[in-house]
Protein backbone atom coordinates (compact mmCIF):
# COMPACT_ATOMS: atom_id res chain seq x y z
CA UNK A 1 0.00 0.00 0.00
CA UNK A 2 2.61 2.59 1.25
CA UNK A 3 4.64 1.60 -2.20
CA UNK A 4 1.60 2.45 -4.32
CA UNK A 5 1.17 5.48 -2.70
CA UNK A 6 4.73 6.81 -2.94
CA UNK A 7 4.70 5.80 -6.62
CA UNK A 8 1.37 7.70 -8.00
CA UNK A 9 2.55 10.29 -5.33
CA UNK A 10 1.89 12.74 -7.77
CA UNK A 11 -1.60 11.57 -9.31
CA UNK A 12 -4.30 13.69 -8.57
CA UNK A 13 -6.34 11.15 -7.86
CA UNK A 14 -3.59 10.28 -4.86
CA UNK A 15 -3.54 13.24 -3.70
CA UNK A 16 -7.45 13.41 -3.28
CA UNK A 17 -7.33 10.76 -1.32
CA UNK A 18 -4.55 11.78 0.98
CA UNK A 19 -6.38 15.04 1.84
CA UNK A 20 -9.49 12.63 2.46
CA UNK A 21 -7.03 10.76 5.01
CA UNK A 22 -5.66 14.00 6.27
CA UNK A 23 -9.25 15.80 7.36
CA UNK A 24 -10.79 12.38 8.91
CA UNK A 25 -6.80 11.95 10.94
CA UNK A 26 -7.29 15.27 11.92
CA UNK A 27 -10.42 14.97 13.10
CA UNK A 28 -9.63 11.45 14.73
CA UNK A 29 -6.36 12.58 16.29
CA UNK A 30 -8.18 15.82 17.92
CA UNK A 31 -11.89 14.02 18.36
CA UNK A 32 -10.72 10.85 19.88
CA UNK A 33 -7.36 11.40 21.33
CA UNK A 34 -8.29 15.15 22.39
CA UNK A 35 -9.59 13.29 26.00
CA UNK A 36 -6.48 12.15 27.03
CA UNK A 37 -3.19 13.52 28.18
CA UNK A 38 -2.03 16.00 30.36
CA UNK A 39 -2.04 19.82 29.89
CA UNK A 40 -1.22 20.94 26.22
CA UNK A 41 -0.03 24.03 27.27
CA UNK A 42 3.47 22.68 28.97
CA UNK A 43 7.02 23.80 27.63
CA UNK A 44 7.96 26.67 25.38
CA UNK A 45 6.79 27.83 22.15
CA UNK A 46 7.07 25.59 19.21
CA UNK A 47 5.45 27.65 16.35
CA UNK A 48 2.79 30.77 15.57
CA UNK A 49 -0.55 29.90 13.84
CA UNK A 50 -1.62 33.72 12.59
CA UNK A 51 -0.76 34.53 15.95
CA UNK A 52 -1.94 31.66 18.02
CA UNK A 53 0.60 29.60 20.00
CA UNK A 54 1.51 25.96 19.76
CA UNK A 55 3.31 24.49 22.74
CA UNK A 56 5.75 21.60 23.11
CA UNK A 57 3.33 19.44 25.39
CA UNK A 58 0.86 19.39 22.89
CA UNK A 59 3.19 18.81 20.05
CA UNK A 60 4.71 15.99 22.24
CA UNK A 61 0.97 14.72 22.99
CA UNK A 62 -0.58 15.11 19.28
CA UNK A 63 3.02 13.06 18.46
CA UNK A 64 2.60 10.45 20.48
CA UNK A 65 -1.05 9.77 19.64
CA UNK A 66 -0.03 9.66 15.92
CA UNK A 67 2.52 6.67 17.14
CA UNK A 68 -0.26 4.83 18.83
CA UNK A 69 -2.87 5.52 15.94
CA UNK A 70 0.46 3.72 12.97
CA UNK A 71 1.19 1.08 16.06
CA UNK A 72 -2.33 -0.05 15.80
CA UNK A 73 -2.95 0.22 12.13
CA UNK A 74 0.50 -1.83 11.28
CA UNK A 75 0.44 -3.71 14.44
CA UNK A 76 3.81 -6.06 14.63
CA UNK A 77 5.31 -4.13 11.55
CA UNK A 78 5.49 -0.82 13.06
CA UNK A 79 8.76 0.14 14.40
CA UNK A 80 11.04 3.22 14.88
CA UNK A 81 12.06 3.11 11.50
CA UNK A 82 8.83 3.15 10.19
CA UNK A 83 8.35 6.43 12.59
CA UNK A 84 10.97 8.36 10.52
CA UNK A 85 10.44 6.71 6.74
CA UNK A 86 6.23 8.34 7.97
CA UNK A 87 7.86 11.66 8.98
CA UNK A 88 5.93 11.26 11.70
CA UNK A 89 7.20 14.59 13.66
CA UNK A 90 6.31 16.24 10.90
CA UNK A 91 3.06 14.80 10.51
CA UNK A 92 2.60 15.99 13.99
CA UNK A 93 3.30 19.45 13.83
CA UNK A 94 0.96 19.57 10.57
CA UNK A 95 -1.80 18.40 12.14
CA UNK A 96 -1.58 20.63 14.65
CA UNK A 97 -0.78 23.73 12.61
CA UNK A 98 -4.38 22.35 10.62
CA UNK A 99 -5.99 22.10 13.73
CA UNK A 100 -5.43 25.86 14.50
CA UNK A 101 -6.13 26.79 10.83
CA UNK A 102 -9.92 24.94 10.79
CA UNK A 103 -10.10 26.50 14.42
CA UNK A 104 -9.38 29.61 13.20
CA UNK A 105 -11.58 29.25 10.50
CA UNK A 106 -15.05 28.27 12.67
CA UNK A 107 -14.27 31.06 14.11
CA UNK A 108 -15.03 33.15 11.04
CA UNK A 109 -17.73 31.01 10.06
CA UNK A 110 -19.22 31.72 13.50
CA UNK A 111 -19.44 28.19 14.44
CA UNK A 112 -20.10 28.07 18.14
CA UNK A 113 -20.94 24.92 20.73
CA UNK A 114 -22.99 25.95 23.48
CA UNK A 115 -22.75 24.83 27.16
CA UNK A 116 -25.63 22.88 26.37
CA UNK A 117 -24.64 21.45 23.26
CA UNK A 118 -21.61 20.37 25.40
CA UNK A 119 -22.75 19.52 28.66
CA UNK A 120 -25.36 17.17 26.64
CA UNK A 121 -22.29 15.40 24.17
CA UNK A 122 -19.85 14.52 27.42
CA UNK A 123 -22.64 12.84 29.08
CA UNK A 124 -23.44 10.67 26.19
CA UNK A 125 -19.96 9.63 25.88
CA UNK A 126 -19.79 5.98 26.08
CA UNK A 127 -16.76 5.83 28.41
CA UNK A 128 -18.77 7.61 31.23
CA UNK A 129 -22.18 5.83 31.24
CA UNK A 130 -22.60 3.50 34.20
CA UNK A 131 -26.14 1.26 33.80
CA UNK A 132 -26.61 2.93 31.08
CA UNK A 133 -26.50 6.49 32.35
CA UNK A 134 -23.70 9.22 33.34
CA UNK A 135 -21.93 8.60 36.04
CA UNK A 136 -20.15 11.43 37.82
CA UNK A 137 -17.87 9.54 39.58
CA UNK A 138 -16.49 7.64 36.28
CA UNK A 139 -16.09 11.15 34.81
CA UNK A 140 -14.20 11.97 38.08
CA UNK A 141 -12.03 8.99 38.15
CA UNK A 142 -10.61 9.23 34.16
CA UNK A 143 -9.91 12.81 34.43
CA UNK A 144 -8.07 12.05 37.50
CA UNK A 145 -6.21 9.11 35.81
CA UNK A 146 -5.84 11.19 32.59
CA UNK A 147 -4.43 13.69 34.26
CA UNK A 148 -6.86 16.43 33.24
CA UNK A 149 -9.00 18.87 35.18
CA UNK A 150 -12.66 19.32 34.24
CA UNK A 151 -11.60 22.69 32.53
CA UNK A 152 -8.83 21.31 30.41
CA UNK A 153 -11.40 18.44 29.43
CA UNK A 154 -13.88 20.65 28.71
CA UNK A 155 -12.23 22.87 26.68
CA UNK A 156 -10.87 19.61 24.33
CA UNK A 157 -14.21 18.35 23.52
CA UNK A 158 -15.72 21.98 22.97
CA UNK A 159 -13.10 22.43 20.04
CA UNK A 160 -13.77 19.00 18.81
CA UNK A 161 -16.98 19.40 18.80
CA UNK A 162 -16.41 22.94 16.79
CA UNK A 163 -14.19 20.47 14.44
CA UNK A 164 -16.99 18.48 13.88
CA UNK A 165 -20.03 21.15 12.51
CA UNK A 166 -16.96 22.71 10.53
CA UNK A 167 -16.26 19.33 8.85
CA UNK A 168 -20.71 19.11 8.29
CA UNK A 169 -20.31 22.60 6.81
CA UNK A 170 -17.91 22.08 4.06
CA UNK A 171 -19.15 18.40 3.07
CA UNK A 172 -22.79 20.16 2.30
CA UNK A 173 -20.80 22.87 0.64
CA UNK A 174 -17.99 20.67 -1.63
CA UNK A 175 -19.86 19.09 -3.84
CA UNK A 176 -17.86 17.64 -7.30
CA UNK A 177 -19.80 16.49 -10.63
CA UNK A 178 -19.04 13.58 -12.39
CA UNK A 179 -18.07 15.54 -15.13
CA UNK A 180 -15.91 17.50 -12.79
CA UNK A 181 -13.80 14.74 -11.59
CA UNK A 182 -13.60 13.43 -15.06
CA UNK A 183 -12.34 16.49 -16.42
CA UNK A 184 -9.61 16.48 -13.71
CA UNK A 185 -8.70 13.10 -14.49
CA UNK A 186 -8.16 13.53 -18.08
CA UNK A 187 -5.69 16.91 -16.95
CA UNK A 188 -4.40 15.07 -15.04
CA UNK A 189 -3.49 11.59 -16.65
CA UNK A 190 -3.80 12.09 -20.77
CA UNK A 191 -0.47 11.65 -22.27
CA UNK A 192 0.59 12.47 -25.90
CA UNK A 193 3.58 10.08 -27.35
CA UNK A 194 5.86 11.95 -29.79
CA UNK A 195 8.79 10.77 -32.14
CA UNK A 196 11.60 13.69 -32.97
CA UNK A 197 14.36 14.07 -33.64
CA UNK A 198 17.38 16.36 -32.61
CA UNK A 199 19.19 18.76 -35.37
CA UNK A 200 22.49 20.31 -34.37
CA UNK A 201 23.32 23.84 -35.67
CA UNK A 202 26.54 22.24 -37.96
CA UNK A 203 23.78 20.28 -39.85
CA UNK A 204 22.52 23.52 -41.18
CA UNK A 205 25.98 24.95 -42.67
CA UNK A 206 27.69 24.23 -45.80
CA UNK A 207 30.96 24.64 -46.87
CA UNK A 208 30.13 25.45 -50.75
CA UNK A 209 31.37 28.39 -52.13
CA UNK A 210 28.92 30.66 -54.06
CA UNK A 211 30.00 32.22 -57.72
CA UNK A 212 29.03 36.02 -58.11
CA UNK A 213 26.98 34.41 -61.25
CA UNK A 214 25.04 32.18 -59.22
CA UNK A 215 24.36 34.95 -56.40
CA UNK A 216 22.91 36.95 -59.24
CA UNK A 217 20.85 34.64 -60.83
CA UNK A 218 19.66 33.93 -57.48
CA UNK A 219 19.05 37.34 -56.76
CA UNK A 220 17.14 37.52 -59.90
CA UNK A 221 14.93 34.63 -59.46
CA UNK A 222 13.98 36.05 -55.62
CA UNK A 223 13.95 39.91 -55.85
CA UNK A 224 10.50 40.35 -53.72
CA UNK A 225 12.68 38.59 -50.87
CA UNK A 226 14.94 41.74 -51.37
CA UNK A 227 12.23 44.40 -51.94
CA UNK A 228 12.11 47.07 -49.38
CA UNK A 229 9.19 50.24 -49.28
CA UNK A 230 10.13 53.19 -51.05
CA UNK A 231 12.36 55.80 -49.34
CA UNK A 232 12.16 59.77 -50.22
CA UNK A 233 14.98 61.72 -49.24
CA UNK A 234 14.14 64.94 -48.84
CA UNK A 235 15.82 68.52 -47.97
CA UNK A 236 14.00 72.19 -46.77
CA UNK A 237 15.08 75.59 -45.49
CA UNK A 238 12.42 77.02 -42.62
CA UNK A 239 11.48 80.44 -43.22
CA UNK A 240 10.27 82.53 -41.12
CA UNK A 241 8.41 85.68 -42.58
CA UNK A 242 8.65 87.85 -39.14
CA UNK A 243 12.22 88.51 -39.15
CA UNK A 244 12.01 90.16 -43.06
CA UNK A 245 9.66 92.53 -42.02
CA UNK A 246 11.96 95.22 -40.67
CA UNK A 247 13.91 94.92 -44.21
CA UNK A 248 10.78 95.36 -46.15
CA UNK A 249 9.94 98.86 -47.91
CA UNK A 250 6.62 98.40 -49.77
CA UNK A 251 6.68 101.36 -52.99
CA UNK A 252 3.21 103.16 -53.38
CA UNK A 253 1.80 101.02 -56.68
CA UNK A 254 2.74 97.68 -54.64
CA UNK A 255 0.34 99.07 -51.95
CA UNK A 256 -2.07 100.42 -54.72
CA UNK A 257 -2.26 96.81 -56.26
CA UNK A 258 -2.55 95.28 -52.61
CA UNK A 259 -5.36 97.63 -51.86
CA UNK A 260 -7.06 97.23 -55.31
CA UNK A 261 -6.76 93.57 -54.79
CA UNK A 262 -8.27 93.21 -51.36
CA UNK A 263 -10.20 96.37 -52.09
CA UNK A 264 -13.50 94.20 -50.39
CA UNK A 265 -11.55 94.04 -47.14
CA UNK A 266 -11.34 97.64 -46.56
CA UNK A 267 -15.02 98.53 -47.19
CA UNK A 268 -17.10 99.86 -44.20
CA UNK A 269 -20.46 100.15 -44.49
CA UNK A 270 -22.35 103.55 -44.54
CA UNK A 271 -22.85 104.75 -40.62
CA UNK A 272 -25.45 107.37 -39.66
CA UNK A 273 -25.33 109.58 -36.01
CA UNK A 274 -28.26 110.54 -35.04
CA UNK A 275 -29.54 112.41 -32.10
CA UNK A 276 -32.70 114.25 -30.91
CA UNK A 277 -34.00 117.22 -28.93
CA UNK A 278 -36.59 116.63 -26.93
CA UNK A 279 -38.98 119.88 -26.18
CA UNK A 280 -41.44 119.05 -23.07
CA UNK A 281 -42.73 121.66 -21.40
CA UNK A 282 -44.64 120.49 -18.12
CA UNK A 283 -48.03 122.19 -17.33
CA UNK A 284 -46.27 122.99 -13.74
CA UNK A 285 -44.02 125.41 -15.55
CA UNK A 286 -46.84 127.84 -16.34
CA UNK A 287 -47.26 130.86 -14.22
CA UNK A 288 -50.01 132.11 -15.08
CA UNK A 289 -53.67 131.07 -12.89
CA UNK A 290 -55.85 128.89 -15.13
CA UNK A 291 -57.10 125.69 -14.87
CA UNK A 292 -54.89 122.24 -15.12
CA UNK A 293 -56.19 121.97 -18.86
CA UNK A 294 -55.29 125.39 -19.75
CA UNK A 295 -51.89 124.72 -18.27
CA UNK A 296 -51.49 121.89 -20.36
CA UNK A 297 -52.89 123.10 -23.64
CA UNK A 298 -50.63 126.21 -23.01
CA UNK A 299 -47.47 123.86 -22.18
CA UNK A 300 -48.03 122.25 -25.51
CA UNK A 301 -48.18 125.08 -27.58
CA UNK A 302 -44.93 126.30 -26.21
CA UNK A 303 -43.16 123.13 -26.75
CA UNK A 304 -44.66 123.36 -30.02
CA UNK A 305 -42.92 126.84 -30.65
CA UNK A 306 -39.51 125.76 -29.56
CA UNK A 307 -39.73 122.69 -32.04
CA UNK A 308 -40.76 124.82 -34.76
CA UNK A 309 -37.39 127.74 -33.50
CA UNK A 310 -35.06 124.70 -33.47
CA UNK A 311 -36.39 122.80 -36.83
CA UNK A 312 -35.14 126.17 -38.19
CA UNK A 313 -31.94 126.77 -37.11
CA UNK A 314 -31.01 122.97 -38.31
CA UNK A 315 -32.41 123.83 -41.77
CA UNK A 316 -29.74 126.79 -41.28
CA UNK A 317 -26.72 124.59 -40.51
CA UNK A 318 -27.01 125.25 -36.90
CA UNK A 319 -24.43 122.71 -35.10
CA UNK A 320 -25.70 121.68 -31.64
CA UNK A 321 -22.98 119.28 -30.85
Amino acid sequence: MLSVIREHADSWLIKAILWLIILAFVGTIFYSWGMGGASNSGGGVIATVRGEKIYQGEYEHTFNNLVDFYRQQFRNQFSDEMIKKLNLKTQALEALIQKKLLLQEAEKQNLRISDTELISYIKGLPVFQSDKKFSEKTYRNYLQFQHMTPGEFEDNQRENLVLSKLEKLFSASSKVSQSEIREAYKNEEEKAKLDYVRFNNDHFQVDKKFTDQEISDFFQANKKLFEVPPQIQVEYVKIEPGIYLEDIEPREEDIDDYYQAKIADFRVKKMYNASHILAHIKPSEIEAEATDKEKQKQAEEKAKARVTELLEKVKAGADFG
